[in-house]
């Protein structure tokens, strides 16, 4: 019995330690179970301060990586615009020397080019004024020497038209016999002031060629028709003078009659002879005059024209500005 009480003590006193032990353990598991959520609480409070302590750091952080970006910038682009500036003042400062430099190249070149065109251009007046003189010269001497030929040719003239006995018909015919000589001469000088006149033009465009050659103008194609334009006028001057040298006066050797100048008959045929001689003068001196006219005369107009016309296609011919012939020279470089 005794056994019995002892083992239910035991069993008792067993189930007691049990209850109480499950009973600790349970209050245990409460206590672990709430510190556990006290623990959560904190660490999630601790978590929510340090996200929100991060992400203000973090504002902090990008504004002032952000400031320091713009600031970064701002140093760039000022730093570019003090290089641009530098370059712009370094650029400006060798332009301003090449402009320089281009412009005292373009004096020494202007200078230079304008001393040759005066050279060239004197001696093409002095030479001009020497084919004049020369022309003048060989004139006076062809006619002084024709003179002589015709004083023995109108010596024959005289004495055929003295056989003349129709006294109106005989002045007619004496007065006509110095006509072609008179419209020679009239004709020739004519000519010789024309060419003097041509002359006096293409000096001019000399003048003008010169100036727009010393401000660097290219003068190439205008200084070839000015040079043909006097070649034309020597040739036709050379023309003029061999015309003048030429003498028309009747020649009475060709005129014959079968009866006697004392009869009807023979003044009829004598005076139909003079008249056939004084027609062919005539054809002759203007079939010269004409010839020359529309040849050598024509073609030094012509020559003048087309050196005005070539002279005239330079562009600015007559500007001879430092400006135009600094601009002129930098763009031929």
């Amino acid at each position: 019995m005794r056994t019995l009480r002892i083992i239910g003590i035991v069993g008792s006193a067993a189930l007691l330690f049990s209850a109480s032990a499950a009973f600790a353990e349970e209050q245990s598991s409460d206590i672990v179970q709430s510190v556990k959520a006290e623990v959560t609480k904190a660490v999630n409070a601790t978590t929510k301060d340090a996200l929100e302590v991060r992400m203000k750091n973090t504002s902090a952080a990008a504004t002032d990586a952000k400031q320091t970006v713009k600031d970064r910038v701002q140093a760039a682009r000022e730093e570019t615009e003090n290089k641009i500036k530098t370059v712009r003042e370094e650029t400006k400062k060798k332009v301003e020397a090449v402009r320089g430099e281009v412009k005292k190249k373009a004096e020494i070149v202007r200078e230079g080019a304008k001393k040759e065109a005066e050279i060239v251009r004197e001696e093409a007046k002095k030479k001009m004024e020497a084919a004049r003189e020369e022309a003048k010269t060989r004139v006076e001497t062809v006619r002084e020497e024709a003179k002589t030929r015709l004083e023995a040719q109108r010596e024959k003239a005289t004495q055929r038209l003295a056989d003349i006995q129709d006294k109106a018909k005989k002045q007619l015919a004496e007065k006509m016999a110095d006509q072609f000589e008179r419209l020679n001469r009239t004709w020739t000088d004519h000519f010789l002031k024309l060419l003097d006149r041509y002359d006096d033009v293409v000096q001019k465009m000399r003048d003008r060629a010169s100036v727009a050659a010393s401000a660097g103008r290219d003068l190439t194609a205008a200084n070839a028709a000015i040079q043909a334009a006097g070649a034309a006028i020597e040739s036709a001057r050379t023309a003029v003078v061999a015309q003048a040298e030429k003498t028309y006066m009747l020649d009475t050797t060709s005129v014959t009659t079968t009866t006697s100048t004392t009869t009807p008959s023979g003044q009829g045929e004598l005076v139909q002879g003079l008249r056939k001689a004084f027609q062919s003068l005539h054809q002759t001196l203007f079939r010269d005059l004409f010839a020359l006219r529309d040849g050598v005369m024509k073609d030094a107009r012509a020559a003048v024209q087309d050196a005005l016309q070539s002279l005239g296609k330079v562009p600015k011919v007559d500007d001879d500005s430092e400006e135009s012939a600094t601009a002129t020279t930098t763009a031929n470089q």
